[in-house]
């Protein structure tokens, strides 16, 4: 296919990925929505003060968490199935290699966060961690509680939907070049975090590349779960990336 010609596809894969993320984090609202909803009605009912509604949040946030894993494997997952092609992405690397790769891509990300941090903090623009995580961090039983969401079913949940999915699409439909950087983009997006924007990104792209690499969801999928324990670990040690 000539670049002219790949132009418009590239286009419109993008442009699908966007609504599919778009109507993944919509249900993700609503239902997160309908949680608080019942979480306010439990607590005696009447509209709370923006602060009540942040404690209940973060006093809820395990089933919020549970809510967007949901969403986002049941997107990708049917995704997968209707909008990639079978047979197209071969698979390089066995359970054991791709788990291995995955570890080592969570330690280079892991470094790589810290440099791009320290980066930061030198230009003036310090990476900020966001309040709930913070809240967390000082309430190391909540932490704890919350640690198998934070570090299985939101990795799990990320890398079925954005390289599963969104990286494998693209790469087929758009080329490399705009399945590594939307895919990315997409990926610290999600996060909220502007100030964290870049270390996102970085990370982004190296489970994307591992997986390329492997043919192996299992590659991202370890790599992360592997990251965000080493983030609560830092966490629960008083010591937060960034």
């Amino acid at each position: 296919m000539r670049k002219t010609d790949r132009l418009p596809a590239a286009l419109l894969a993008a442009l699908e990925v966007l609504l599919a993320l778009g109507l993944a984090l919509l249900v993700v609202i609503v239902l997160s929505a309908a949680a608080v909803a019942l979480a306010v009605a439990l607590d005696g009912g009447g509209p709370p003060d923006p602060a009540a509604v942040e404690g209940l949040l973060l006093e809820w946030i395990g089933l919020l968490l549970l809510v967007q894993a949901a969403v986002f494997i049941a997107f990708g997952g049917v995704l997968i199935l209707l909008r990639t092609t079978p047979g197209a992405w071969p698979r390089r690397s066995g359970a054991v290699i791709s788990m291995l790769a995955g570890l080592a891509a969570a330690l280079v990300t892991f470094a790589l966060s810290h440099g791009l941090a320290a980066v930061q903090d030198r230009l003036g623009f310090p990476v900020q961690e966001q309040d709930w995580v913070l809240e967390l961090a000082g309430d190391p039983a909540r932490l704890a509680r919350l640690a198998p969401f934070l570090v299985l079913l939101a990795p799990l949940a990320e890398e079925v939907f954005l390289r599963g999915y969104v990286f494998r699409f693209l790469y087929e439909r758009a080329g490399p070049g705009a399945a590594y950087g939307i895919s990315s983009v997409l990926f610290a997006l999600i996060h909220f975090n502007p100030s964290g924007f870049a270390i996102y990104v970085a990370i982004g792209l190296v489970l994307a590349w591992i997986y390329r690499k492997s043919g192996n969801l299992l590659a991202p999928i370890a790599g992360h779960v592997c990251f965000n324990a080493l983030v609560i670990a830092a966490l629960a040690w008083g010591a937060p990336p960034g």
